[in-house]
């Protein structure tokens, strides 16, 4: 029995450096296919670099299999919608471009930073749908509440195994 806890508390260790390493790699997937382009067009100061950026971003997204999927698997709404969201995210796009034209000394152009600045905020939960939508479909074990349901049987697994291990030490192998 004391064998079968060290086998469990060694197993939740190695899974443990599975979860890790699924997360470190799926976070450069998303980074290298989709986020290093939203990323780069919040760094950046100018309108036409944040356009350019966003531009690639959208093409990237427009070429995507995201289209009609839900960051969800049961309760699908608009707030978890690819289409819904992909939208909103166009209306920066089309505002960004908008911008462009617009003279930099005139009041309306301070004023429309400004909101493209808000705006930016807003759009951080956009790209978070956008980003559970990759991690569904990419790596499902790893997605939202899945990766909790994970964890904690990861977890629990790690104090079984210790529990019978401690508990049984004086037990013959």
């Amino acid at each position: 029995m004391r064998v079968f806890g060290i086998s469990l508390f060694v197993l939740s260790l190695v899974w443990f450096g599975i979860i890790i390493g699924k997360n470190i790699n799926g976070d450069y997937q998303y980074e290298k296919q989709y986020g290093a382009y939203w990323s780069m067009s919040y760094k950046v100061s100018t309108i036409p670099e944040k356009a350019k950026y966003i531009d690639m971003f959208v093409d990237k997204l427009e070429r995507s299999p995201f289209k009609n999927d839900y960051d969800a698997v049961r309760y699908k709404t608009m707030n978890n919608s690819f289409n819904y969201n992909f939208e909103a995210l166009k209306t920066l796009q089309k505002r960004l471009h908008d911008i462009e034209k617009m003279d930099i000394t005139s009041l309306q152009y301070q004023m429309s930073i400004a909101q493209i600045t808000a705006q930016e905020q807003d759009t951080k939960k956009i790209v978070g749908v956008i980003e559970g939508i990759w991690w569904k479909n990419n790596h499902f074990c790893y997605w939202g509440w899945m990766e909790t349901i994970n964890i904690l049987l990861m977890c629990f697994t790690f104090i079984v195994g210790l529990c019978i291990w401690i508990w049984l030490l004086d037990d013959d192998f």
